[in-house]
């Protein structure tokens, strides 16, 4: 396999440029790899690809991050990257830290066992779980106003009609 010396194409963002070149490479299928190369200040980089597409993307994200002075973000490799917004989406709304130290917390308390010991909670907490339909809610709610002396058909009649409607 013979490296190119001149690239096969050039991604340019303010005074960053990063290089892409085209070598052939037998056992890919198209018969290319992809070399994603550019300048950090430890020194030169490169990254590896069997797909066009997915190298022009990474050019692109790494001469923005280093045009933005993110030289930090030019050493994350790709991996750690695609782990990092995995891991965010799994945290949810909860800060992933925040997230990792409740795990950490949860895992010391059960001795690494936190997923067996959530399941004896819930089985020792579900009768206390009240579960119920919108219906049966509905059904307490005017049973309770009434008790309480409210008169749910006026107070409450056309919300209740319509909501009986869509039950």
């Amino acid at each position: 396999m013979k490296a190119q010396n001149k690239p096969w194409q050039v991604v340019k963002v303010g005074s960053v440029v990063v290089k892409i070149y085209r070598n052939a490479h037998a056992s890919n299928k198209s018969g290319w790899t992809y070399v994603v190369a550019w300048h950090a200040p430890t020194g030169r980089k490169r990254s590896k690809f069997a797909n066009a597409g997915a190298a022009i993307e990474e050019a692109r994200l790494r001469a923005a991050q280093l045009a933005s002075g993110r030289v930090e973000a030019s050493d994350v490799s790709r991996e750690d990257r695609d782990e990092l917004q995995t891991a965010r989406k799994l945290a949810g709304k909860v800060p992933l830290l925040a997230a990792l130290k409740e795990w950490q917390k949860a895992s010391e308390l059960t001795q690494g066992q936190v997923i067996a010991a959530a399941e004896a909670w819930k089985a020792r907490n579900r009768s206390q779980i009240d579960r119920a339909t919108v219906s049966d809610t509905l059904d307490r709610f005017l049973k309770e106003k009434k008790k309480a002396g409210y008169n749910t058909e006026r107070n409450h009649g056309s919300i209740l009609e319509a909501a009986r409607k869509v039950l």
